[in-house]
């Protein structure tokens, strides 16, 4: 029996942490799930790369051939759909697919379950790139202090 109106575990205090319907959940940004909070604050934050500026370094570095990702939809595709901005990224054909099959085949909201598998995948798979994408150049610039610190040993 609980005495007072205090939040027990299983009932969280309102407005805290909560995501109300018609609210997108917390924005994962490039620095990822949290490991990133530890080494910039409890060592070693020189070598931590800011997820909120563009890589440092070149990125073909230490690949032999490397693509550039490509945007499939174009920008007229996108003021078209009407997407918001922070879904313009590179899945966003994939979210107009899904966006048209939802306004085709309205009131069945099963029939687009292919379109939106795809969107998430492609979600997925972004999110996955730019976490490496930080992995790498988190290594980029220990390699970096490590060659500094080998060459101010030498010198």
């Amino acid at each position: 029996m609980v005495l007072g109106g205090g939040a027990s575990p299983s009932r969280p205090v309102p407005g805290v942490g909560e995501v109300l319907p018609g609210q997108r959940g917390p924005e994962v940004t490039e620095a990822g799930m949290g490991a990133h909070l530890a080494r910039r604050y409890l060592g070693g934050a020189d070598v931590e790369p800011d997820p909120l500026r563009m890589p440092s370094f070149d990125p073909g570095l230490g690949f032999a051939e490397r693509k550039e990702r490509v945007m499939v939809a174009t920008q007229q595709q996108m003021n078209d759909a009407q997407l918001p901005l922070e879904q313009r990224d590179y899945c966003a054909h994939y979210l107009i697919k899904l966006m048209k099959c939802k306004r085709d085949t309205f009131p069945n909201f099963l029939a687009c379950q292919h379109e939106r598998h795809e969107w998430d995948y492609c979600e997925h798979l972004d999110y996955v790139m730019r976490m490496k994408e930080f992995e790498r150049e988190r290594r980029l610039l220990v390699r970096k202090k490590r060659l500094e610190q080998k060459e101010a040993a030498g010198a």
